[in-house]
């Protein structure tokens, strides 16, 4: 239980994440599941919390909501923790802030403007209409 709190202490955690660091100190599974289970009634671990503080976190770094869905996807949270999600994810005019931020961010010198922009935004998340009507927007300025 120590160790979860000490992995909890440095930032939140998904059941899948504290499991699989378990494992790495070579306990039962019956132990593991024993103590996530502890964990987890005691509040210790709480992916509700998990999502909340990735989600702000990544649409803080200008990730765009496509990407921050895909990733708790494959952090293997609960379906009650992904469907808590979308209240935390970024709305659409935020959304667009963040995208036309992400254009002014880097120089873009290109022969094509339009495809390299488009090509950063959804890479990073944005999805296509987004991507277009940011930049759309900034090579019109």
């Amino acid at each position: 239980m120590k160790k979860i709190e000490q992995l909890v202490n440095v930032r939140e955690r998904t059941v899948k994440e504290v499991r699989q660091r378990l494992r790495q100190q070579d306990l039962s599974e019956q132990a593991i599941d024993e103590t996530i289970e502890t964990a987890l009634r005691c509040g210790i671990i709480d992916e509700t919390r998990y999502v909340e503080a990735f989600v702000l976190g990544k649409a803080h770094l200008g990730w765009g909501r496509a990407r921050i869905l895909q990733r708790l996807k494959s952090d293997g949270l609960s379906a009650e923790a992904m469907a808590c999600a979308y209240k935390f994810l970024p709305s659409d005019s935020q959304e667009y802030a963040s995208a036309l931020k992400a254009c002014e961010k880097r120089r873009v010198t290109s022969n094509d403007p339009r495809a390299t922009l488009m090509r950063r935004l959804t890479q990073k998340g944005f999805s296509f209409e987004v991507a277009a009507r940011a930049t759309d927007e900034f090579l019109s300025r």
